[in-house]
């Protein structure tokens, strides 16, 4: 029997797991750790039975080399469009297609 069949057995469920680091974040180090959580989050739904995992997008930079996050959130200046169209095909697209792929291995 696992954990949650316990909770199931006495009226509670967990209808999902939340973590909410910053995976896509320029810095390596901080996006890794981040990245690791939700891996292990995954892995520990998957191990409860818990089907759904809540996690935080991510906020790239600009471009790369950067250290701070950034997010567009307007299409003016133009400049604008160029940062969003980076960051959406270089780094949320790829990020989230790999990640994605990698939940659905675990359940």
């Amino acid at each position: 029997m696992n954990s949650n069949q316990k909770l199931n057995d006495q009226g509670f469920t967990i209808s999902a797991l939340s973590c909410h680091g910053n995976p896509l974040h320029p810095d390596k180090a901080h996006a890794k750790h981040d990245q690791e959580v939700s891996r292990k989050t995954i892995r520990l739904a998957e191990k409860l039975g818990v089907p759904v995992v809540v996690d935080f997008s991510g906020c790239p930079g600009d471009s790369a080399p950067v250290q701070m996050a950034q997010w567009v959130t307007c299409p003016w200046p133009p400049d604008y469009l160029e940062i969003l169209r980076w960051q959406w095909e270089k780094v949320v697209a790829p990020y989230w297609t790999r990640q994605a792929q990698f939940a659905s291995n675990h359940g």
